[in-house]
Order: structure tokens, then sequence, then C-alpha cells
């Protein structure tokens, strides 16, 4: 069965508290196009397998959450100006370059992923929180934006 953006919307409308909603164990969900629609300003993802794509998202969502999904690429999250919390943690994302366009953005989980180039975060001036930092070139970072504060 194939669900539409607006399946999705009728599916979900129901489940969301204090502007939150949580998807858990989902394997049908393939986007997240459907949540534009949605009163919502907290996304929680976890463990959705459908293969997750950003494309098309526009929304007033400020605090993102995709955990163990098995998201690959983030094309299309440069659309989502107004996050502020970021947590891609757990995923097979490699290339975070659209991450420089989302200059709200104040805390960032990258842990467990495949990155190899973080420069996009430099110009992240207000990112004060970057967790999942283990490789050297994190290390460097890391060091880079303690000096800055």
């Amino acid at each position: 069965m194939n669900l539409s953006d607006e399946d999705f919307e009728e599916l979900y409308r129901d489940d969301i508290e204090d502007e939150t909603l949580e998807i858990e164990d989902d394997i049908q969900l393939q986007s997240i196009s459907f949540v534009n629609k949605l009163p919502i300003s907290k996304l929680i993802l976890s463990q959705c397998c459908g293969g997750i794509t950003l494309q098309r998202t526009q929304s007033n969502i400020t605090n993102l959450t995709i955990y163990q999904c098995d998201l690959s690429s983030i094309n299309g999250i440069k659309q989502m100006m107004q996050l502020r919390e970021l947590d891609l943690s757990v995923n097979n994302v490699s290339d975070i370059s659209e991450l420089s366009y989302l200059t709200a953005l104040q805390k960032l989980d990258l842990d467990a992923n495949r990155i190899a180039d973080i420069s996009a975060l430099s110009k992240l001036v207000k990112l004060q929180v970057c967790l999942g930092i283990r490789q050297g070139t994190f290390s460097i970072f890391l060091i880079q934006l303690i000096w800055r504060y």
C-alpha cells in the first residue's frame, strides 16, 4: 500500500500533542512533506525505514529528529529555515552541505553517520551545541566553535 501526503496527514492529525508529532516504526513513511499542513513545531521520527526524503518540506518545524531511519540524503532540508534543533543520529548521511542554509540552527546531533566534510557547519553562527563529535576533523571544528564564543 502506498500512502499519499494527504493520507499521512489524516492518519497522524489526531496524534499531535503540544505541537509535537512522534512517529515510530513506520516502514511506509517515505516523505515528511505531509507536515507542511500540520500545526506542529516538533517532529520526531524513530526507526522509520521507508527511505525518507526531505524534498518539498517547507514547514514551521523548529525541532526535527530523524533517528535510526536509514536516512542517506538530507537534500531539501535547506528549505526548513526555522530549524533550531536537529538530530540526525544513527543514519547514513554523508553530505551535510545543505546544513549551511539553516542559519537559525542552535543544536545539532550527527552521531553515527558517515560524514567526512564538516565545512558547512562553519556558516552556522548560532550553533551552540554539536553532538556526535568523534572523528579528528570534528574535534577541530569543536575547538573552532569554542573559540568563537
